[in-house]
């Protein structure tokens, strides 16, 4: 009687959650992920970032179905979703080179323009401005800012201010430690882990 009570009725509950727990491989195969971004527009849209084993480049890959099937879009190492445009996302290619920048794509990756709209040395990635998604900031061996969702990009008030403490401390003795303090804070991290680090 007892059994019947409590215990049935807390195993129906707990069913749905075991399930729930279970993870299914959707591919692509022999690669390694390093980033993912559903659309959060439709969900069965992935974007991800990956590295095969045999080839030291990296891709971005995108599947519109939940992973039964992967297009290649491009060697890039970084990709940004807009928030509410499902066809507009930002893909950062960073391999030391003139195309080094931030590409912007208006058509669900398939194309990204012939050249990207800034060029940004060892470019890694960029983060919308959550009160602001015409606000983006991208970051590799600096900082970039745009106002416009993307089209133009000037140097950000953290790049001016690393430029400047370069050069009012060039001559003291503890410049190069602090210059390279400095240039980690602002280079290295994500934007999110910046604020309030640099002032």
């Amino acid at each position: 009687m007892i059994f019947r009570k409590y215990f049935l009725p807390v195993l129906l509950l707990w069913v749905p959650f075991i399930a729930a727990q279970t993870w299914d491989i959707i591919g692509p195969d022999s690669t390694r992920v390093t980033q993912v971004r559903p659309d959060p527009n439709y969900p069965d849209s992935i974007y991800m970032i990956t590295r095969t084993y045999a080839d030291p480049g990296v891709n971005l890959i995108r599947t519109p179905d939940a992973g039964i099937s992967w297009d290649t879009l491009g060697m890039y190492n970084g990709v940004l979703l807009h928030p509410n445009t499902a066809e507009t996302l930002f893909a950062a290619l960073g391999i030391g080179s003139f195309s080094d920048g931030i590409w912007r794509s208006d058509d669900y990756g398939s194309s990204f323009g012939s050249f990207p709209p800034t060029w940004i040395f060892m470019a890694q990635n960029a983060i919308y401005d959550p009160s602001d998604y015409n606000c983006l900031f991208a970051w590799g061996a600096e900082i970039q800012r745009s106002l416009d969702g993307g089209i133009l990009w000037s140097p950000s008030i953290c790049r001016i201010l690393l430029l400047l403490s370069k050069a009012l401390l060039s001559t003291r003795p503890r410049t190069t430690a602090f210059t390279r303090g400095v240039a980690k804070n602002f280079c290295s991290p994500p934007i999110g882990e910046l604020r309030g680090q640099a002032f």
